[in-house]
Parts: structure tokens; sequence; C-alpha cells
């Protein structure tokens, strides 16, 4: 399902502009992450596309990353607006409260989770919220323009932590016997979390910058640079340090700006052709999927659904003994009704605050 919208841009938190390309890519990373974290629960999902345990990096372990790159981009700052640390915490804690009571729930179904992932109370929800807070206080007091200044020095701070003992401390297999070290590999990975978040504000703050007599070849240009510098890097970072979802380590955090920008660059290099294509059926207008356009509006609440459809899918059926096609016809009806909702919300504009 399509529908012309103007290309003419949309505000989008304060003066930031939402354009086309980057609402596509956001709403991508967010589909492909709410249908993964069912899929992998059934045999037709092909394990080299599930989390590693420790070192490598598959398609699952793009989520999280990607999640916080999405967030980042279009964050006020990118747009040369901040938000004051009062408002951050604010809206950080429907975040947290959903953290918590996700580890409750967990806890009163006994629902199986890995606790290796993120620690025995912490999860995805706890991380994106302490990311947003920490990073509010950076990008109160450092001007967006030198942002990247701030983000270098943290993961080089981070990884040099990381090869000083707080890698084996995350990774080893102790008693835990304290909320520390509990939730060791949560805590340990969220300094990479805030730098990946820093990155991405800073790319979104470029993009804003518009050169009027470049256009499309300056914004074009951003696109292929951020790439390749991302690529160059995370592939040397490997080599020493492996790359590491778990830790969020320098490696995985330039790999996942990346795919993020590389996927941004993709969804821009569409929108070009669509305006080259239809500048004369369709002037100044170009075609972006409805469903995007509301996975967008209501971005957490739809990743929420697909968490609390998960818990109850698995809950309900033994995932692991279903053949393909009825694990197929499970997953369609479950991502479905995840658009299902978000598009009926979006079609009467009601945005959740979440």
């Amino acid at each position: 399902m399509v529908r012309a919208i103007k290309l003419s841009k949309t505000k989008y938190k304060g003066n930031i502009f939402r354009t086309n390309f980057i609402t596509n890519a956001r709403s991508t990373i967010n589909v492909l992450s709410v249908i993964a974290i069912l899929a992998v629960d059934f045999n037709i999902f092909p394990r080299r596309f599930a989390k590693t345990k420790s070192f490598g990096y598959s398609l699952m372990d793009t989520g999280v990353g990607l999640f916080i790159y999405s967030n980042g981009i279009v964050a006020p700052e990118a747009g040369g607006q901040k938000d004051s640390i009062k408002k951050c915490i604010k809206s950080s804690l429907p975040i947290l409260l959903l953290g918590v009571a996700r580890f409750i729930f967990v806890k009163q179904i006994d629902y199986n989770v890995p606790i290796s992932e993120y620690g025995v109370h912490w999860n995805f929800f706890i991380t994106l919220g302490f990311t947003k807070i920490f990073t509010s206080f950076i990008l109160n007091v450092v001007k967006v323009k030198y942002i990247y200044i701030n983000a270098i020095f943290i993961i080089v701070a981070h990884e040099v932590l990381l090869q000083t003992g707080l890698q084996k401390f995350a990774l080893t297999n102790i008693k835990r016997d304290n909320f520390l070290v509990a939730n060791k590999e949560g805590l340990v990975s969220c300094l990479g979390y805030i730098c990946i978040y820093l990155f991405s504000v800073y790319f979104g703050y470029l993009l804003n910058i518009r050169n009027s007599k470049q256009g499309k070849i300056s914004m074009a240009s951003k696109f292929v640079i951020g790439s390749f510098l991302s690529l160059i890097i995370s592939l040397f970072l490997q080599n020493y340090f492996g790359i590491s979802r778990r830790l969020a380590n320098s490696a995985y955090c330039f790999w996942i700006l990346f795919i993020g920008i590389f996927m941004t660059g993709l969804y821009y290099l569409g929108q070009i052709v669509q305006e080259f294509i239809f500048r004369d059926k369709l002037p100044d207008s170009i075609y972006s999927p409805l469903i995007f356009e509301a996975v967008n509006y209501n971005g957490l609440l739809f990743f929420l659904i697909g968490n609390v459809l998960t818990g109850l899918i698995n809950m309900t059926f033994n995932t692991l003994t279903i053949n393909d096609s009825i694990s197929l016809i499970i997953l369609v009806l479950y991502i479905f009704i995840n658009c299902f909702v978000v598009t009926v919300l979006y079609c009467k504009q009601i945005k959740l605050k979440l």
C-alpha cells in the first residue's frame, strides 16, 4: 500500500526536517527487528541469522544498535535544537518503566530469557532509556557540531577499559551476587550505545546542513564518505579487537554506523530515482509506503507490541516443533496485527507518548 506524499519537507521535532528516505530507513529497521524477534524462535529461521554469543556478527546483532542509530539521526539536536535535561529525563521515564515492567512480567511467568545478553534485570528498554538520559547531559553542554569529538573520546575510553579488564569481567561466567555483576553485560555495553547515538546525532546534523549550490550531490557525498569511513574503521578495529554486540565495542559501533548510513543512503538514492521518474506525472511528489509512515509515527509502540505478541505466542506454542508452513502463517499474522494497529493509529493521528 502506497500513497503519494509531497516531497516538500515536513516538520519533525522542532527545526529538524523529516524526509522520506529517513522515514523509510527508520521503519525498515523497526519492521525487520520486530519480525526477527519472533522468527528466531521457529526452525524456519536460519540459525546463522541469530544473535552471536560473544563475538562475531549476524542479522540479529544489528537490532539494538540500529534502533539507537535511528533515534539519534532524528534527535532534536540534529536539527539545531536542544531538549532540556529535565525534559529528556521525563521522556525517558516511560521507557525505563517499560523495562522494569518487562522484567517483572518475565519473572512472574518464568519466561526464558538468556541473561548473557543484558544481564538479570537489564533489557533493551533500560538500555534505550539510560542512553537517552546520559546523552542528554552531553548534548546540553557540547555544541552538536563538535559532538563527534566527545563520541571519539568515549569510544576510545570504552575500548581501553575493555582491553584492560572490563571485557574479561563482562564475558566471564561468574556468580551474580550483586546488582552490578548481575547486569554486567547491560552496563558495559551502555558506553558503546552512547557512542552510536552521539555519532548518529552528528550525522543527522550533517544531513541537515544544506548546500543550495550542490544539492543532491552534496547530500549523496555525505552518505558515501560516512559509509566508507565507518566500514574501513570497523574492519580495522575488528582485526585487533573483534566485533561484539554483547560488549558494544568499538568495531561493533562503527559496523552499526556503516549499516545505518549505507541503508539510509540507499533510500536516498531511491528517492532521487523516484523524483526523476515521476517528475512529469506527479510534480514534487514521491511514493512512500503508508505502513512505513505509520511505523515511524509510533515506532516504540510498534516494537512493544511485537515484544508482547512474541511472549504470548511463545507461551501458547512450542515454536520449535511447528512445521515451516504453520510457522510462516503465524509470522505473517503476527506482523499483520502489528502493522494494522499502528496504521489505524496513524490514520487517526493518535501518537502514544512512550
